[in-house]
């Protein structure tokens, strides 16, 4: 019986699949969707993140840009993940590998460093600027075609680019960004 009860249980996670839950219960796993609205001076389309891996060895995700059709692949290692202090905030297809970069996330330095109230240099691709935490706040997001509320933190550069990050220390996502042109979050689907 205690055979039969195991076997039973090892099945049912088997189909259950991989899953990370994230700060407000945001479940991401392989096969999520992660669909932001893109304004880029004036044109206007959607950027969208499928997920293909997720976890303490890195981020793997396909991406789509409907206006053009643009795809390709990003593989953020843990390292990045960890550690980096630059974003890649434009896109141009194929796959692309970053150790020491990150985008749609932000690394747990930058993120640790804006929950101290520290200023964080960050190179947004076009040089350096400091980062610095203006708020916590809330967000409501469509989540599997429901609105959540996920907290968040505000941050701001010296040269007045915003970020708004999931407050998450383990995957800090970026839910919205205004470096000139803007981009933020419009739905998720787990």
């Amino acid at each position: 019986m205690k055979h039969l009860r195991f076997l039973l249980t090892f099945a049912l996670l088997l189909t259950l699949g991989h899953s990370l839950v994230l700060a407000g219960g945001l479940k991401l796993k392989e096969g999520s969707r992660l669909i932001y609205w893109v304004d880029y001076y004036g044109s206007k389309y959607d950027f969208e993140v499928t997920i293909r891996s997720i976890g303490e060895e890195g981020i793997k995700f396909d991406y789509h840009m409907t206006v053009s059709g643009t795809k390709g692949s990003v593989e953020i290692t843990a390292s990045a993940l960890q550690n980096a202090l630059g974003q890649v905030n434009n896109f141009s297809g194929g796959e692309l590998i970053l150790s020491t970069k990150t985008t749609v996330w932000v690394s747990r330095t930058v993120y640790s460093g804006l929950k101290k109230a520290k200023s964080v240099n960050i190179d947004l691709g076009e040089g350096t600027e400091a980062l610095v935490f203006k708020k916590n706040a809330d967000l409501d997001v469509k989540v599997d075609d429901k609105v959540k509320n996920l907290k968040v933190i505000e941050a701001e550069t010296d040269e007045g680019h915003k970020y708004t990050i999931l407050d998450d220390k383990k995957f800090p996502l970026i839910l919205k960004m205004d470096l000139g042109w803007m981009i933020g979050i419009k739905e998720v689907k787990p």
